[in-house]
């Protein structure tokens, strides 16, 4: 197969880039404009089409089914049943570049820490009684809430801290890590 030539494969880049700001999906169009354009999100093109986010089918569709309560569970529970309860749900708002200041998402993060332990891990709340939950040393699920939360903005909150810190505190190399976090 023969190589593109730098000018075919400017052409190809651009028509990608045209495609993806299409305005048929705002979440697309604003994580292009922002990650891959570098425009600055408080830039009037960014602006408007973050605004449209939550108008957005798929996403209008998750935000009707939050409960009064911030999630979409029965409150025991925020990782069940799975890809319908809350924690899925955050994890998916959390890369469409919704706007954490939007009130069902800063309820839907508010939400989030209720499940959180004095460890600073969070817990699934499929154990029943006094048991032990897996999640507190579940790296799957602890680095993806916490992920989803900074997306969000919360990096810097000391819940995260304590939950980043204890995610460290089980995973081999921790003193590496530990030395190239802010």
């Amino acid at each position: 197969m023969p190589r593109a030539t730098r000018s075919q494969s400017t052409v190809l880049d651009r028509s990608v880039v045209k495609w993806l700001l299409e305005d048929n999906n705002p979440s697309i169009r604003y994580l292009t404009l922002t990650k891959l354009l570098g425009k600055s999100p408080r830039s009037r093109e960014a602006v408007e089409t973050r605004e449209r986010i939550p108008e957005w089918e798929p996403v209008r569709k998750i935000l009707a089914r939050q409960k009064r309560n911030g999630g979409w569970d029965d409150s025991r529970t925020w990782y069940i049943p799975k890809y319908k309860s809350t924690v899925w749900q955050l994890l998916i708002l959390s890369q469409t570049g919704i706007d954490p200041a939007t009130p069902r998402v800063r309820k839907m993060c508010e939400y989030a820490f209720r499940f959180q332990m004095p460890s600073g891990s969070f817990r699934s709340g499929m154990a029943g009684g006094s048991g032990e939950d897996w999640a507190r040393l579940a790296g799957c699920l602890n680095g993806n809430v916490i992920a989803a939360l900074s997306r969000f903005g919360w990096a810097r909150d000391r819940r995260i801290r304590r939950a980043v810190d204890h995610l460290l505190s089980f995973q081999e190399g921790v003193q590496v890590f530990r030395l190239s976090l802010p």
